[in-house]
Formats: structure tokens, C-alpha cells, sequence
């Protein structure tokens, strides 16, 4: 397996839920895993604005299976 920082999110979270499915439904556990992403996203900004109120701070940019990695 190639290291996480040169894979896409998109196939890093497609490794991850064919390794949480097994037998069972994959595209089921790629929905949920978006879906946490897009989450622990949006926690990392709350967080990030709560500590720099007066900052204009974009959301985190997801470019890689690194990435995935450090918010699923």
C-alpha cells in the first residue's frame, strides 16, 4: 500500500470502507464515511474560529488520503 499522503480522498475513504464492510454493503460505508468527514471538517473549522474570532478562516482543504486520515 502507497503512503497516505499520495493517494486521493476519494480512494483513501474507498480503502477504508471496503477494510470497515467486509461482506457488507461498501457504498453504505462510503456514504457514512463522507458524511463523517464532512463533519469532523466542519469541527476543525468551529474550532480554529472559536480560537481566532477575528480571523477569516477557510475551511480545512481535504487533498489528500493524509488528510482523510487525520479527521475520519
Amino acid at each position: 500500500m502507497s503512503a497516505a499522503i499520495g493517494i486521493s480522498p476519494a480512494i483513501m475513504i474507498s480503502r477504508k470502507a471496503h477494510q470497515a464492510a467486509g461482506q457488507g454493503n461498501a457504498l453504505l460505508e462510503v456514504a457514512r464515511l463522507r458524511a463523517d468527514l464532512t463533519v469532523a471538517a466542519q469541527r476543525e473549522h468551529d474550532k480554529a474560529t472559536l480560537l481566532h474570532p477575528e480571523a477569516d478562516i477557510a475551511p480545512p482543504a481535504i487533498y489528500t488520503g493524509a488528510d482523510v486520515d487525520r479527521l475520519v
